[in-house]
């Protein structure tokens, strides 16, 4: 089983991941595959979630009682959790090194106290410096909020590790939000998240295109280089894809936005496709240059046009 999630961090699941998921198990049904890929969306969530996630888990073991997979989400899901962290600590996990979280006892995993760091960075210190009871009520708030944020990620980073171990054991492709539970045990908030979150559901890119039909083909474009984005390096870790496989990651998008599009509008996916393509899969012409000998790729995104026999064309210069 190939092991994809999607991550929206503190609040709740990405639902529009999740209806997808949905929508695989009752097209497919009974959607193995699917039901495992929601589980560990539960999972990498946390919170509430779990209890979710155990349930899924549970349906799953009725449809398929020796599945290896089940198994181990059980395993994992019903582990009573040890209590959360302290307000007033955060926890960093001592080094192991890969050999170790593949093969050891998952008991090797210890967490040492420190006092938070505040090094390195520019931001307010929110751990130190005035006692509790020299801030007034919206700072205490936040101190307080913000403490308590860490020690639950501390909690989900040792669920975590243990699902990681077992992943490895298994020969499964480790989860990918251990790095990003950890800046938020280590406080570091200097880290952006963007594109490292799967792109939404194809049905609610062409939702955006048929309300706002004049920026069509600007939306598709944008919609292909988030894919491009995600493609090349998912959650943030480089996968190494070829062009090759890039385009037909975006040729498969590309069709399933069609799809649930009307006629009229479906002509935007084949214009946003071939910008894309022209702007970063460094697709092949019969041409080299324009007519006025510019090369094909300094042409602009507004001049630019392909014709049926692979040859392009800078508009503003015909």
């Amino acid at each position: 089983m190939t092991v994809t999630t999607a991550v929206v961090g503190f609040g709740g699941p990405d639902m529009a991941y999740v209806g997808e998921l949905y929508e695989s198990i009752s097209r497919s049904p009974p959607g193995i595959e699917a039901r495992k890929l929601l589980i560990e969306h539960y999972m990498s969530v946390g919170n509430e979630w779990l209890e979710g996630a155990l349930d899924e888990a549970k349906k799953l073991q009725g449809l398929a009682p020796t599945d290896l997979d089940v198994a181990r989400f059980l395993k994992v899901l019903e582990k009573k959790p040890e209590p959360p962290a302290s307000e007033d600590k955060a926890f960093e996990t001592v080094s192991t090194s890969s050999a170790q979280a593949g093969g050891q006892d998952l008991e090797n995993f210890r967490y040492m106290a420190r006092a938070i760091s505040k090094h390195g960075t520019k931001r307010p210190d929110l751990t130190s410096g005035k006692p509790l009871g020299d801030l007034d009520d919206s700072q205490r708030e936040l101190v307080t909020g913000y403490r308590n944020i860490r020690a639950k990620a501390t909690h989900v980073l040792g669920n975590l590790l243990r699902l990681q171990a077992l992943q490895k054991m298994a020969g499964l492709p480790p989860s990918k939000n251990i790095a990003k539970v950890h800046i938020m045990v280590d406080g570091d908030n200097s880290v952006t998240y963007r594109g490292m979150r799967p792109p939404g559901s194809a049905r609610s890119v062409a939702r955006n295109v048929r309300n706002k039909p004049k920026e069509a083909t600007d939306l598709v474009i944008i919609d292909l280089e988030d894919m491009i984005r995600w493609v090349r390096a998912p959650y943030g870790t480089p996968s190494g894809a070829s062009i090759d496989s890039i385009r037909d990651a975006l040729v498969t998008r590309r069709s399933a936005i069609e799809s649930v599009l009307p006629d009229e509008l479906k002509f935007h996916c084949e214009l946003g496709f071939m910008h894309v393509e022209h702007e970063h899969l460094e697709r092949n012409y019969i041409n080299d240059e324009t007519m006025l000998g510019d090369e094909i790729k300094d042409i602009p995104r507004a001049d630019f046009y392909v014709t049926e026999d692979n040859y392009a064309w800078s508009m503003g210069g015909t």
